[in-house]
């Protein structure tokens, strides 16, 4: 790496980005090319070009969060808005109570990045119960609708992911789920209504109280480093 900083050419495209600089640069000395009078680093999407350095963001899996209170209950079995508060630090529980006796059900609507590859996603569910014991069974399911498209539509196939009640007023975080297919042929610039609901005839949920949804954790795939 110390010969290639050195060498004339490299010094000249590189401009003020000088040695001490580079060294400075986390990722920087892991893999550098030239062309056409740019640097690049691979392995952290750092590139320089006539002295100048832009971040571009990194293809592959990244991360959504979709809380609970920004999701609406169905009209026709819809979870409980609910909120109470620890009693010593006073932190605010707010969420969907879901019942364990019938099956209920919340959706909401993400405006998926360009960058998505409108592949398969997976999900973790984050929630929390004040009382009780067992397991409960999540499911999640999704649709997109785009511009022109019906709304009354049918979800994709749910996956499904168990999680037992460590302890109750304790934050729980759910394995991750196989892969969700979302229905509706996802095009570009669609939006994804998502649906929650808890699996209650399902005979691995059996915790008899109710469970409280904090939110989910959306994992995507993006194939591009902007939604230009």
């Amino acid at each position: 790496m110390t010969d290639l900083l050195a060498s004339p050419m490299v010094a000249g495209l590189m401009g003020p980005l000088d040695k001490q600089h580079a060294d400075a640069v986390p990722g920087l000395q892991a893999s550098m090319t030239t062309a056409q009078g740019n640097i690049t680093t691979l392995q952290q999407g750092l590139t320089t070009a006539q002295g100048g350095v832009a971040t571009s963001l990194q293809q592959g899996v990244h991360t959504i969060w979709l809380p609970a209170i920004g999701m609406v209950g169905r009209t026709t079995n819809g979870p409980v808005y609910n909120a109470s508060e620890t009693t010593t630090n006073r932190v605010m529980i707010a969420g969907l109570d879901y019942d364990p006796n019938t099956a209920q059900y919340a959706q909401v609507m993400v405006a998926m990045p360009k960058s998505w590859d409108r592949g398969t996603v997976t999900a973790q569910v984050v929630w929390t119960a004040l009382s009780g014991s067992g397991s409960v069974v999540w499911g999640v399911q999704g649709l997109a609708v785009g511009d022109g498209d019906a709304l009354d539509v049918a979800f994709g196939t749910a996956v499904t992911v168990s999680d037992p009640l460590l302890s109750a007023s304790q934050s729980h975080l759910t394995t991750t789920t196989a892969a969700m297919t979302i229905a509706g042929s996802p095009a570009a610039l669609d939006t994804v209504i998502f649906q929650v609901y808890r699996d209650a005839a399902n005979g691995a949920d059996t915790l008899t109280s109710n469970a409280r949804l904090l939110g989910v954790r959306l994992y995507l795939t993006i194939n591009a480093q902007t939604d230009a």
